[in-house]
């Protein structure tokens, strides 16, 4: 019994440790100072839009896991979009650093003091992008197709145009492009179940618009069953209605003899 009560005012310490240093702690501050420290000063001033900080898992407001997150403003040419990325923070030996304990410091962001052709300015457009895409066969059956610029990990570590081909609303392909260099860094054919709604969105060739689905004889057939049969309860309900009412007016006459 002393254990689990010394174990349960523990935990509480460690809770109220964690939600006072929360409170303390600017993560932002920490968190501009890191991005600054990878794409600099200027850069950040920019191009970056704080979004906020939050506990991760978002449901948890004790957890030792925060997250802080911008809005990384990307333009090239006539086209710009935000891509969102996330500083890491985890809270360990009393104190709040950088990273979520498992070697990760941040998401979405490139080193661009080390290589500054992984930031803006971009020379690919999106127009040549699709171009390029289109001479490596990507259209060759495609009905659909989406252009978003994605963060790719492994050796690139830096942003690329990610263009995705729809056969079908479960598979097609998807061309990855060098931002810069326009060379095509990957060009495979993909499969999901998972991605309707980014068919519904995604840019039909040719002006195709999405075909509008009409009931089948069948399924009319049915609908038509299905309100014959409403129809029929409630012609029975006013009939059974009518029926009650006439017995107990029958009732109430007889009384009265």
């Amino acid at each position: 019994m002393k254990q689990k009560i010394l174990m349960i005012f523990l935990m509480s310490i460690m809770c109220v440790s964690i939600v006072s240093a929360t409170t303390l702690y600017d993560f932002k501050k920490d968190a501009d100072a890191y991005i600054i420290s990878q794409v600099g000063q200027k850069y950040f001033n920019d191009n970056f839009e704080y979004l906020g900080d939050k506990p991760y898992p978002e449901d948890t407001p004790d957890s030792n896991m925060r997250i802080t997150q911008y809005n990384h403003k990307i333009v090239i040419g006539d086209y710009a979009e935000d891509v969102k990325v996330t500083v890491w923070f985890n809270f360990k030996d009393g104190i709040w650093e950088i990273g979520n304990g498992y070697n990760t410091q941040s998401e979405e962001l490139p080193d661009c003091i080390s290589d500054t052709t992984k930031c803006m300015p971009f020379e690919i457009t999106r127009e040549k992008a699709i171009e390029i895409a289109k001479e490596n066969g990507a259209f060759e059956v495609a009905e659909r197709y989406t252009v978003d610029i994605h963060y790719f990990y492994g050796d690139i570590q830096s942003y690329v145009w990610d263009i995705t081909t729809f056969e079908s609303a479960v598979n097609g392909k998807t061309a990855i492009i060098d931002l810069n260099t326009g060379k095509l860094i990957s060009i495979a054919w993909w499969t999901s179940l998972e991605v309707e709604a980014e068919y519904k969105d995604a840019t039909p060739l040719n002006n195709q618009q999405t075909p509008i689905t009409t009931p089948s004889n069948t399924d009319q057939k049915t609908q038509d069953n299905s309100s014959n049969t409403y129809l029929y309860l409630i012609v029975g309900a006013v009939v059974l209605i009518v029926i009650f009412f006439v017995i107990l007016f029958i009732k109430r006459n007889k009384n009265k003899v």
